[in-house]
Formats: C-alpha cells, structure tokens, sequence
C-alpha cells in the first residue's frame, strides 16, 4: 500500500447509538436500527472481500533458501568483545 492510499482512506462513519429512551417509546426504531445493523454487515463484508484481494500474501522460501540460511546461522562467527554491564553503558552514554 502506497502512503497516499492510507492517507486518502476514509472509513465509513457509524451511526449514533438512539437513545434508550426513545427507543422505547417507538417501533419505527426497530425497523430502523435492523436497517442500519443490515447496512453496516453489508458494508463490513464488502471492505472484508477487498481487504482479502488488496493484500498479498507473503512469499514463501523454497527449501535451498531455507537450508542456505541455517547453514549461515550454524556456521557465523561472532566478531568482538563479551559485553559486560559497563560496556553497555559506555555505549549507551
């Protein structure tokens, strides 16, 4: 993904939750908030479907890289001093 695909996203604003008393006092709420829970399932299913096609799957080793990298894991020479806990912080300072 490019910097200006994440800076351009905008994601979908979701509705106030109603007030409980309101709620109460009307059913044409009930067939609004079905309305809207449908809406968003829609909508998160949508942005799933293109999420899963947008990134890519990482790539995988064939067995000679495999074998080639423990090969220079086993076999590497560690260069310099044991550092102890005033090395380290001579270092760090």
């Amino acid at each position: 993904m490019d910097v200006g695909e994440l800076l351009s996203f905008k994601p979908v604003p979701t509705p106030k939750r109603p007030n409980e008393e309101e709620q109460e006092d009307s059913d044409d709420d009930n067939n609004y908030t079905s309305k809207i829970r449908r809406l968003n399932k829609n909508t998160i299913d949508r942005l799933s479907q293109s999420y899963t096609t947008i990134l890519p799957k990482e790539p995988t080793i064939t067995d000679k890289e495999r074998e080639d990298i423990l090969k220079f894991v086993e076999t590497e020479v560690t260069e310099g001093e044991v550092l102890d806990e005033t090395a380290v912080k001579k270092l760090v300072l």
